[in-house]
């Protein structure tokens, strides 16, 4: 059997770098799979555990742009998006959420 770790792109999570280093520390750890969201719109908390988890912040990482660089920051854990729905992936919505994520990588 095998485990994999599956996290949001959003709120707390955000921050690419932030899943790069849990993407990092699980593999380290052990763990088999990384696995984010792949929502280009915020998802807003039902309850108050997840808004405590996610916190209150809309922003939402572009899934691939993370994946991107859960890839080049880590060497055999597998990863990925566990649903991608391309046609609901609008091209100019996509690239400005990527050129928004990879900036925000960039800047830091």
């Amino acid at each position: 059997m095998r485990y994999g770790i599956y996290l949001p792109n959003q709120g707390a999570f955000a921050d690419v770098g932030v899943l790069v280093e849990l993407a990092h520390a699980a593999e380290a750890a052990g763990w088999d799979g990384f696995f984010i969201w792949d929502e280009l719109l915020p998802l807003y908390a039902h309850n108050e555990a997840v808004r405590a988890t996610l916190g209150e912040s809309h922003d939402a990482a572009d899934a691939m742009v993370a994946l991107t660089a859960v890839a080049a920051a880590t060497e055999r854990i597998r990863f990925g998006s566990l649903v991608t729905a391309v046609a609901r992936l609008r091209p100019e919505a996509l690239l400005a959420r990527r050129r928004r994520s990879t900036n925000c990588q960039v800047v830091g």
